[in-house]
Formats: C-alpha cells, structure tokens, sequence
C-alpha cells in the first residue's frame, strides 16, 4: 500500500484558489490513477489531498519503485508551486508512504493503512517530496491496537508541533 499527500495543496490553494486546487487534485489523481492501474493496483482518494494506492501481491521492494515513479510523475506535471514555497519545489510535488505486510491471523487490513500512514508522516518530517517504507514481517508486540495508540501519540505530537491558524 502507498498514501500519497500532495505537499502544501493548502498554501496552492491559498494562492491560486480552490477551483485551480481542484484542476490540481485532479492532475494529480489521473496521474496516480494511471501509474498504478499499469501495476494492475488500485487509486483511490483517500481524504483532502491524500490519496491511497493498493498493490495487491507487490512486495516491498516493487512497491517502492512504484512509489518513485508516482513521485516522478507527479512532479513532471509541472504544475507550478505557490510562491510560498519555492524554497521547498518549484513544481508541486508529492510525500509517499509505503507499507508492506504478510496478511495473517489477528492482524486487521486496517493495520496496514495505518503504518503507511506513519511512513507518509515520517516522509513530510525528513522535508516532503520523498518516500518513507515501513514493512512488517514480524508479529508486533501486542495487537493492532497497541500501534494505533502508538500512531496516535505520534500524531498528536506532530499537530501539536505546527502553528494554529
């Protein structure tokens, strides 16, 4: 699985307003949508500028490549990046979670999401524009629950980190 999150679409649509936003999430979600459907995956919007790529019986490494040329072909778009962040990209670019399991016995689907979802963070934190992998290939300590407690208090300090607007 990879979760995809458009880098700053706030600061895109702060500048260039929402319908502009909107050509973009577009843009974006067509050329995701076919990067994946050549893999035989499945593209979808997960939420706001996230979006979700399931590769059924692709490993890790496979998974990654895919996830690279998502990251390529978002970035060749050429859509322009709000001014706000040139510093960061001049094109609007996109940060990548990718996780990798071995379904088995008391581990839900739902498990899955969440450690792409704690790779894409760890992606946004190392500065955007790049991928982040968290595979699993050993039970973890506990259940699922233990690691979306841990998820969390991860996010919860993540948010309490950025400035309240």
């Amino acid at each position: 699985m990879i979760l995809i999150d458009i880098d700053f679409l706030k600061c895109y649509n702060d500048e260039f307003g929402h319908v502009e936003g909107d050509r973009c999430l577009q843009q974006v979600a067509q050329a995701i949508y076919k990067t994946v459907s050549a893999f035989s995956g499945l593209a979808a919007r997960y939420g706001g500028e996230e979006f979700a790529a399931v590769l059924p019986c692709t490993g890790r490494e496979s998974a990654v490549a895919i996830a690279q040329q998502i990251k390529q072909t978002i970035q060749d778009l050429g859509i322009p990046a709000p001014g706000a962040i040139h510093r960061h990209a001049d094109m609007v670019t996109a940060s990548l979670g990718v996780a990798s399991m071995i379904p088995e016995a008391g581990r839900s689907p739902q498990c899955l999401v969440e450690l792409a979802d704690i790779a894409l963070y760890q992606a946004k934190e190392d500065g955007r524009n790049t991928w982040r992998t968290f595979q699993s290939q050993k039970p973890f300590p506990g259940n699922d629950r233990s690691v979306l407690k841990n998820k969390q208090t991860k996010n919860d300090k993540i948010k309490n980190d950025k400035p309240v607007s």
